[in-house]
């Protein structure tokens, strides 16, 4: 947790209306290099880590967004999830939704019972619900992906694969210069 960070939120939102305490929370893990640093305030030699997971609180009636903890090598679990919104709250916000991509969160949706069926989990404290969220670009990405690995059946049994694309972006000579196919969706 980024603890300094939480006391001057405290201090900013402790006498601000409920809609602008309001948050959701956005995470991620992601991949860096693995180097080995020199921490001269700390003295000491950090990593090598392979990946970082970084949470955001956002506001969701307010246009303010702050990191609220990062971690080396660490996947988000319930347990930690938890933690993160119980010191959250603790300072005065108000967690409504959490959004992530689906890459590596799937253990976590589990844990917490997230299915298409049921978007939201009780909250750890006061039996409320949290909603949770995929992330829309992430979400697009990966519908693409899988329509190019595995191609896309029509209710009359057609199949479309990428090479029905790649053949029209191979006749788009630039006839239609108004409208221009864009071949880095493939």
């Amino acid at each position: 947790m980024l603890h300094d960070v939480l006391l001057v939120m405290q201090k900013t939102f402790h006498s601000k209306p409920e809609a602008e305490r309001v948050c959701i929370l956005s995470f991620d893990e992601m991949h860096i290099d693995r180097k080995i640093c020199y921490d001269v305030s700390e003295d000491q030699i950090l990593g090598p880590f392979s990946k970082v997971q970084l949470v955001l609180a956002r506001g969701i009636m307010a246009g303010w967004k702050q990191p609220v903890f990062f971690n080396f090598d660490t996947t988000m679990t319930k347990h930690l999830l938890y933690e993160i919104i119980k010191k959250i709250e603790e300072k005065g916000l108000i967690v409504k939704a959490i959004v992530s991509d689906l890459a590596g969160i799937s253990t976590l949706w589990k844990e917490l019972e997230i299915t298409s069926e049921n978007n939201f989990f009780i909250h750890p404290l006061n039996c409320r619900k949290i909603w949770a969220f995929a992330d829309p670009p992430h979400y697009l990405k990966l519908l693409r992906n899988h329509f190019l690995d595995t191609g896309l059946v029509l209710k009359d049994g057609t199949v479309l694969t990428k090479n029905i694309f790649e053949e029209v972006f191979k006749k788009d000579r630039g006839e239609y210069t108004s409208l221009k196919l864009k071949p880095q969706i493939c």
